[in-house]
């Protein structure tokens, strides 16, 4: 939030270094390579925290975010669809 990218990377990069599952702080990491337009480490870690959640909403709309981001309608409308099964009522 204070924008200092780098250094949240670092230190996000030593926790999972620790705890390599550890889906708070892929997701953070996800978001901070989100935020600097860095969209093929986004769009792996996104991918990377749905395979190890596949059931989880959160990623995956995010995905789809980054997809559409890309250019990639088709694949953003997937994840976007598949987020609505999932959660009908996430908004």
């Amino acid at each position: 939030h204070l924008g200092k990218v780098d250094e949240a990377e670092l230190h996000l990069k030593a926790v999972l270094s620790l705890q390599p599952d550890n889906l708070h702080a892929k997701g953070t990491l996800a978001m901070n390579y989100l935020a600097a337009k860095r969209f093929d480490d986004a769009e792996a870690m996104f991918r990377d925290m749905l395979e190890q959640s596949p059931r989880s909403p959160e990623p995956r709309f995010y995905l789809g975010q980054v997809l559409a981001m890309r250019g990639d309608f088709e694949g953003a409308l997937e994840c976007f669809e598949e987020v609505q099964r999932l959660q009908p009522n996430m908004p």
